[in-house]
């Protein structure tokens, strides 16, 4: 039984011939010609094949390798092996089958060409069988199809997601550098006036220097946001709790926010200030921050309005600051979203507004510090009102009958 090989010489394709001499089926002999650099034949090598170790040992490892859970004793349930020599003698697998012409036959390819192998499934046909195959290929090619269009629809996300995050990088620098130059270009304009002269009543200079310094808080407030930020990425934001007057920290902050206000136009309309409250836990330096970033988006976005509206009361067992302005308020679809970082209205007036889009974002995490919860209520063209609720310490019984007297 030849097998011809092809062998590559001096830029022509020989002909090289291994022949397999089946003659003694006990004792099978493969033959290989051995070549000179001329390709001449030159020699003979060969081997005796040990047939007894090949069926006994060999045959029944590789079927047990290709067909897990195949052993030569205890055939599978599935599916039946049998392998018979060129005179039908069963060789390895169930002699059941011998015979049957629902199996699936075939010739080794190599040495043993006059060997036969044989699969039969007891359960089923070989068109059932096949059947079974097309549609478990069919199934796992669907699958991978599947798995492909994931992976496409994740690197897609990802990808909208990467150039989203730029655009708000984007829009954050460019915000940011709008809302540190406005309070820097004043402080130069006023800080010019002075340095020339051009200012000689002592009233002036004073006022002058009141916008000074109104600036530089407004700056510093810009500055520790966007570091108060960081500080809350990275878990290294500290609250320093102590028991404060709400109401002080409240009237704090609307005085030093007076004179951007009175620059601005606006008018402030206090409310239940001369209710007296219970001392509660707070940051009162945070509690301020939340505050003069409610006091800074009502600013902002009072279009032409100019009255800020801000109320101090108890609500059973919380305090409540609300703060409310008549301006041109945020569409409804829009109000779950604006206390995420980054975050700004990108349709109608709102998104004229210049802004960092931390400020929000900072006010519910400085309220959820406090175990307290910030909500807004608005209408696109009446203003909007927040409202920050503080949980106030319990009071002892007798502590609440004798505030009671």
């Amino acid at each position: 039984m030849p097998w011809q090989l092809l062998s590559y010489h001096g830029g022509t394709t020989e002909t090289v011939a291994l022949r397999v001499d089946e003659r003694n089926p006990d004792h099978r002999i493969i033959l290989n010609p051995i070549t000179d650099d001329a390709s001449r034949v030159v020699g003979v090598a060969g081997m005796i094949l040990d047939v007894g170790y090949f069926e006994r040992d060999l045959l029944p490892a590789v079927i047990r390798k290709a067909l897990p859970g195949f052993f030569p004793d205890v055939p599978r349930d599935d599916l039946e092996v049998t392998v018979r020599d060129a005179k039908g003698s069963v060789v390895l697998g169930a002699p059941d089958g011998d015979g049957r012409s629902d199996a699936l036959t075939a010739r080794f390819p190599f040495v043993f060409g006059d060997w036969t192998l044989a699969l039969r499934s007891p359960r089923s046909t070989p068109e059932e069988w096949a059947r079974a195959s097309f549609a478990f290929n069919m199934t796992l090619s669907a699958l991978l199809a599947v798995a492909l269009v994931g992976g496409i629809v994740l690197a897609l996300r990802a990808a909208d997601r990467a150039m989203r995050l730029s655009e708000m990088k984007s829009d954050f620098v460019s915000n940011v550098s709008h809302e540190l130059r406005t309070p820097l270009s004043s402080i130069r304009v006023f800080a010019e006036l002075l340095r020339l002269g051009r200012v000689e009543s002592p009233a002036r200079v004073q006022e002058y220097g009141e916008y000074i310094e109104a600036e530089s808080r407004r700056l510093s407030r810009l500055i520790e946001n966007i570091l108060d930020f960081s500080r809350i990425e990275s878990g290294r934001k500290v609250y320093r709790f102590i028991l404060a007057d709400l109401g002080e920290v409240v009237a704090g902050t609307i005085a030093g926010f007076e004179v951007h206000l009175r620059s601005a136009g606006f008018r402030i309309v206090c409310e239940g200030f001369e209710a007296p409250l219970p001392r509660v836990s707070i940051d009162p330096e945070a509690i301020g921050q939340a505050l003069h970033n409610l006091l800074d988006n009502a600013v902002k976005y009072s279009g032409e309005a100019r009255e800020i509206t801000i109320r101090l009361a108890r609500d059973g067992d919380h305090a409540v600051i609300a703060v409310k302005d008549l301006g041109i308020g945020i569409p409804r679809d829009e109000q779950a979203r604006i206390f995420d970082r980054f975050h700004r209205v990108t349709t109608g007036l709102v998104h004229e507004v210049k802004g960092s889009g931390l400020g929000l974002a900072i006010v519910r995490h400085i309220v959820d510090v406090h175990g307290g919860r910030v909500a807004v209520e608005s209408d696109p063209g009446k203003g909007s009102t927040f409202t920050i609720r503080l949980p106030l310490p319990a009071i002892a019984p007798a502590a609440a009958a004798a505030a009671g007297r």
